[in-house]
């Protein structure tokens, strides 16, 4: 639920790959995943990310375009409204 918010509000998620969260960043594309759960590799993807800001940017809008299109309540309401459909056929 955390990544969730910080994609709603256009903050950065940093986090290491562990279940849910990498199919949730798209595999890194709407977020920051560090190599393994260890200081240093959170600190390398840190600095990363300060060295390419407009990669940054770049994530942040993706993933809240993520967020509005898949996990908002009106992205959700669409996904089900399509199962519905799919399923009255």
């Amino acid at each position: 639920m955390v990544a969730l918010e910080a994609m709603k509000h256009r903050t950065l998620v940093l986090t290491h790959p562990i279940g849910g969260l990498v199919q949730l960043l798209d595999g890194g594309a709407c977020g920051a995943l560090a190599a393994a759960q260890s200081v240093e590799a959170f600190a390398q993807a840190i600095r990363d990310i300060i060295a390419d800001k407009d990669a940054a940017r770049r994530r942040i809008a993706l993933a809240h375009q993520r967020f509005e299109r898949c996990y908002s309540a009106a992205g959700m309401a669409q996904q089900y409204l399509q199962i519905y459909q799919s399923l009255c056929r």
